[in-house]
């Protein structure tokens, strides 16, 4: 199998110029939509066009590059792009060690478990793209199951993955699995190199709040299900460490917000609003979901769907939402006024054009989510200074791979330089961090360590 190990060396062999022709055309026409290209962003924006999914060829950079020479001048922050750029590349080229028998035994149970519930649900009651008919699922109910099903406040069956887990019925249990199933699909085009490793290209800079993107059957779309299949060799430990609620702490931070900063960095916020009487009953996971989705604009509407409540009630929560956050909400308020007014918004290392096209809710989104890849950006370059090797990204956590020897020091070490690097980024504020999971090598799920992270 042909790995991802060279074509990556041969593409920054090519950027002889200190820069990514790639990147900065994607920086130039970033948030511009194609009636508000001049001519010479049109031709870069077909050349982008042209490069895929994947590595871009030869003559799409040299093409890239010679346009790129009449458009902008080489700085501080292109050479910094670059770093990080190379930085990229060398983490996947790293590679995930994966258990190849176990991913094979896996991709084997995807498909004799999809054969199985094609003969047990009836034909025509859930597509090729997962989604469930409504007026086919009713027709296959008896009249009670259709009056005991969770419904929405327009009266339609509710058929998310919450809303399926509720239900007793067992139509209900086969269709939420074979919702997990067409999700899991990915896991049948997950493709393994000949050392045991997998790799994808990051295509770094490449969405329009500057984070990484991979195409194809990239680990990080794996369901988390799957994360099992990561087995390092032996001397060798993976770990999985995570910005702690990054998003709600990066908007704290950015809007000055005393209460929302105070308990991110004691009790932590969700746990803090989980104390709120209105919606006591969610669990911890429902109220992160709850706070995010009001971040980032959920209606009303939205929430009575989303969280199977009434419409006065989620009025109730909604103005709740609103008194709660009222400074983070101005803030973005004014930042989204402010690029509105001179056509613009940047963060440390990426901007993107601002039209009367722009969504308010792109605006709103866009400097917290920039601001958390300036900060996975910083932190992977640390790690990497500090001689921890980086394996992968899942949007705002970090994958290692380090010795097994004095591991407990290892990470402490990384914990503390990602740490660093979010308070450069958010002048002095220090997210804080989790270890969210180990993989051990074969030979080391039995043995037991002492209190220094020794193995006896």
């Amino acid at each position: 199998m042909m790995t991802v190990l060279m074509s990556c060396n041969e593409y920054l062999g090519d950027l002889s110029r200190g820069f990514d022709p790639v990147a900065e055309a994607r920086l130039l026409t970033n948030g511009l939509t194609s009636d508000a290209l001049t001519y010479d962003l049109r031709i870069l924006k077909s050349l982008l066009d042209a490069t895929g999914n994947g590595l871009p060829e030869r003559w799409v950079l040299r093409a890239l590059e010679r346009r790129l020479r009449g458009c902008f001048a080489e700085n501080a922050t292109t050479a910094r792009r670059f770093s990080f750029v190379d930085d990229c590349a060398k983490r996947y080229r790293r590679g995930i060690p994966i258990d190849t028998e176990a991913l094979a035994k896996a991709k084997q149970a995807w498909k004799l478990r999809g054969k199985e519930l094609i003969s047990q649900l009836p034909a025509g009651l859930i597509d090729g793209k997962g989604e469930i008919n409504q007026a086919a699922l009713r027709c296959c109910l008896s009249t009670q199951a259709v009056k005991s099903w969770p419904k929405g406040s327009d009266g339609d069956l509710l058929l998310d993955s919450g809303s399926l887990a509720q239900s007793e019925n067992e139509l209900a249990a086969l269709l939420l699995e074979a919702k997990a199933q067409h999700r899991n699909r990915i896991i049948n085009r997950f493709e393994v190199d000949d050392d045991g490793r997998h790799r994808s290209w990051a295509r770094p800079f490449s969405t329009v709040s500057g984070r990484e993107c991979p195409r194809g059957s990239s680990f990080i779309y794996l369901p988390k299900d799957y994360r099992t299949l990561i087995v390092p060799p032996s001397g060798r430990l993976v770990v999985l460490i995570d910005f702690q609620a990054q998003e709600p702490a990066i908007l704290a931070a950015a809007s000055g917000d005393v209460w929302m900063a105070e308990a991110y960095l004691n009790d932590g916020l969700y746990e803090q609003l989980h104390q709120e009487r209105a919606w006591q009953h969610l669990n911890r996971k429902q109220v992160k979901r709850l706070v995010i989705a009001f971040l980032y604009g959920v209606s009303i509407q939205g929430i009575a769907k989303g969280w199977m409540i009434s419409l006065k009630e989620a009025e109730q929560w909604f103005g709740l939402l609103e008194h709660l956050f009222s400074a983070p909400l101005k803030w973005m308020q004014k930042k989204a006024e402010y690029a509105y007014r001179i056509g613009h918004i940047e963060c440390l290392d990426w901007r993107m054009w601002v039209t009367s096209a722009t969504s308010l809710l792109t605006l709103r989104n866009w400097p917290i989510q920039a601001t958390g890849a300036d900060i996975l950006r910083r932190s992977c370059s640390a790690l990497a200074a500090a001689q921890i090797d980086v394996i992968g990204c899942l949007h705002d956590a970090i994958l290692i791979e380090i010795p097994i020897a004095s591991y407990q020091a290892t990470i402490n070490k990384a914990e503390e330089v990602m740490q660093d690097a979010s308070a450069k980024v958010l002048s002095g504020f220090r997210l804080k961090t989790k270890v969210e999971q180990l993989f051990w090598s074969h030979d080391l799920r039995q043995c037991k360590c002492d209190s220094e992270g020794e193995y006896k």
